[in-house]
């Protein structure tokens, strides 16, 4: 038999090491012990894995025992708890020996939703080998004595001996949980609050911009009779007074949907000649009632066409040229437009509107931007406004992505300047914003407006209230349109069933029915008819979302409540333009083609006149096709192809016959609509016949 010898200190070179030795007896050919055979075998590093095992344990045992949250250990398969140290056993009032003989289940407050619980804790565990780590957030826990609490797990997975485990960290987060109930609750508050702010604020808009409407109305009228000098200036300050009246309400309005981020920018292709020439008409008479000097300088470099948020862009240029003109009275205001930088499918512009006027003192620039401020009170009351202008000036160009800013000196003027980065890649002209007719140079001061042709059309006039109704019924009377009146959405809906109109001013608020009911009724009808009337939404309300609705409603356009003579008749140009006096080719567009092929687009014509060639069969032939298989959709979107594909190249007449199929297809109306697509088809042959004119 071995004799063994347990462990043993024995030194070797003067070093101190642990060994375990083995002894084994020599026997001779009698039995009798001759002699032993000594085994040692060094088990240093036994010994020190051993030692450092303990340690190990202990670290873990002590961090274990200390932790202030709970930790728990169970078996995954059985969900057995483990181990839970001593932060668990005070949280829940079991003892560690009660836990022992626990599962995972007996702690969740409801049973009946315990699996489902503990599949979103552990499923992903489940369909994996453990590894990582899977947060968990707020849970329901019951404690011994029957108390739910909240509680927020961290569950990691580990193996051990074979087995899947899991070792969760719980924390008792019932103080925080009533803090973020008590947020939830002044949140929903807020947003209700909020909410309430909304509506009165679109409640208060209708209620006031409806009278304004026909204040300004009414004084636009009498301001065309003959009137002595002393009526006119009575009238005419009396306009100027209602206009900054509604500067204010649209301030107010404006600044509270920035406020509450409810405005939504459009990226749409836009001339930007035109749009300054815009501005610059509005702030005109001002500017010459103190004989100020108004001055463009636009660099030529930039391109024609960009895209952008017209609408915004131009809001911002009138707020700091309004501005220029309030606190300048003598001297000039000019608005300049620089190309800082190019690249291949963008510009970076810096707008600057200079001006001559009173200056800002250092000390007053840095609450410029601020809402309802101007440098001093003695201002405020000599200037007039909310001082909101600049402050939603500057919201606006940083939802653009840009920067504004501000040079002045008291005394010496000042210079507000603003930098956007703008895309020059436009693909849809025919969408693009220039109401007012603008030429191709850049002497903006010397454009007239002109005069769209309406005369001979008939429209019906939607409104319940008779001052305004008196307002637009004159208008329209005054550019030769013969009109219709509706007090309600009932006579509107009787007037359209007995007659036929070019276009119908559809107020939204009325009594019995409203204009929206009325439109979809109008819409269902014309499912049955070869008939699409153009509808213009006329409302006073002017909160976000409500140009929304009334597209939704089937509306073809809407307009803002006061109307303007100005806005008025550009809708009703844009909507009753007579497709017989249009001609076969816009040589604007062309001219424009020409001029890009001179800045090195060699060749561009040609090659978009036979892009337009090749592509034009087969749309019409898909525009049949879509007849044929009666698809409204199939033939919009050809028709809306062709209509783009039409401008592009100038093919105006042609653009908006493909237009009114398009509008045909997507209401449905496609009874008759083989005659229009025969239209088209003959138009195309005439553009070509154009076209090859040009490139021979």
């Amino acid at each position: 038999m071995p004799l063994f010898i347990g462990e043993e200190e024995v030194s070797y070179g003067g070093k101190p090491f642990s060994v375990i030795t083995r002894k084994v007896p020599l026997k001779d050919a009698n039995d009798c012990v001759t002699g032993l055979i000594g085994l040692i075998f060094d088990i240093k590093e036994i010994k020190e894995a051993e030692r450092e095992l303990r340690e190990s344990e202990e670290k873990y045992r002590l961090l274990f025992s200390k932790e202030k949250d709970a930790i728990m250990l169970f078996d995954l398969a059985c969900r057995q708890f483990i181990d839970v140290n001593e932060a668990a056993v005070a949280l829940y009032g079991y003892s560690r020996e009660e836990f022992l003989n626990m599962k995972v289940l007996d702690i969740y407050a409801d049973r009946s939703a315990v699996e489902d619980g503990l599949e979103d804790i552990n499923g992903p565990l489940l369909a994996t080998p453990p590894q990582g780590e899977n947060e968990i957030n707020l849970r329901w826990h019951k404690k011994k004595d029957g108390t739910i609490f909240p509680v927020d797990i961290a569950a990691a997975p580990f193996s051990w001996q074979g087995k899947n485990m899991i070792c969760e960290i719980i924390r008792d987060i019932s103080e925080q949980y009533k803090i973020e109930e008590q947020l939830r609750a002044a949140k929903t508050s807020a947003e209700q609050a909020s909410r309430m702010k909304s509506e009165f604020l679109s409640m208060v808009s209708h209620e006031i911009r409806t009278p304004i409407t026909g204040v300004l109305g009414m004084l636009d009228l009498l301001m065309e009779t003959l009137l002595d000098e002393k009526q006119r200036k009575l009238a005419q300050t009396a306009h100027l007074s209602a206009e900054n009246l509604l500067v204010i309400i649209n301030d107010v309005l404006d600044f509270s949907k920035i406020e509450a981020d409810k405005i939504i920018l459009e990226q749409i292709p836009f001339r930007l000649v035109c749009l300054i020439k815009e501005t610059i008409e509005i702030v005109k008479p001002p500017a010459s009632m103190k004989n100020l000097l108004i001055t463009v300088d636009i660099d030529p470099a930039i391109p024609t066409w960009l895209m952008g948020d017209p609408i915004r862009l131009k809001q911002i240029l009138l707020n700091l040229a309004g501005n220029a003109v309030k606190f300048t009275d003598k001297g000039s205001v000019t608005l300049r437009v620089m190309l800082k930088k190019q690249t291949k499918n963008h510009v970076f512009l810096r707008f600057e509107v200079v001006d001559t006027g009173i200056g800002i003192a250092c000390d007053k620039v840095q609450y410029l931007f601020q809402p309802f401020t101007q440098q001093d009170g003695t201002t405020t009351r000599r200037y007039g406004g909310t001082g909101l202008g600049l402050a939603i000036s500057k919201r606006l160009v940083e939802l653009m992505n840009g920067h504004i800013g501000v040079m002045s000196q008291e005394g010496h003027g000042s210079t507000f300047w603003f930098d956007l980065f703008l895309s020059s890649e436009v693909n849809n002209y025919d969408e693009t914003y220039h109401p007012i007719p603008c030429p191709d140079d850049f002497a903006l001061l010397n454009c007239p407006y002109q005069e769209p042709y309406l005369a001979g059309r008939t429209v019906l006039l939607v409104e319940d209230n008779p001052i305004n109704q008196e307002i637009v019924y004159q208008y329209l009377k005054k550019w030769g349109i013969t009109v219709d009146v509706a007090t309600n959405g009932q006579e509107c809906l009787a007037r359209v069933s007995q007659g036929a109109y070019d276009l119908i001013l559809m107020d939204c608020q009325m009594p019995e029915i409203d204009g929206f009911e009325a439109t979809q009724a109008i819409r269902l009808q014309e499912m049955t008819l070869n008939h699409h009337i153009p509808i213009i939404a006329m409302t006073a309300y002017a909160m976000t979302g409500d140009k929304e609705r009334c597209l939704v409603a089937g509306m073809d356009d809407y307009i803002s409540k006061p109307l303007s003579r100005q806005e008025l008749q550009s809708v009703l140009a844009k909507w009753l333009k007579d497709i017989n006096v249009l001609p076969i080719l816009d040589m604007a567009v062309l001219t424009e083609l020409r001029r890009l092929e001179a800045e090195g687009a060699a060749g561009l014509l040609v090659k978009l006149i036979g892009f337009f060639k090749e592509l034009m069969p087969i749309k019409i032939a898909e525009l049949r096709q879509a007849v044929y298989q009666t698809d409204g959709k199939a033939l919009s979107y050809a028709a809306h192809s062709l209509k783009s594909a039409s401008a592009h190249l100038g093919a105006v007449r042609l653009s908006k016959l493909c237009e009114q199929l398009e509008v045909q297809g997507r209401s449905l109306a496609l009874r008759d609509v083989a005659s229009q697509i025969e239209k088209v088809a003959c138009e195309f042959e005439l553009v070509m016949k154009e076209l090859n004119k040009l490139i021979e």
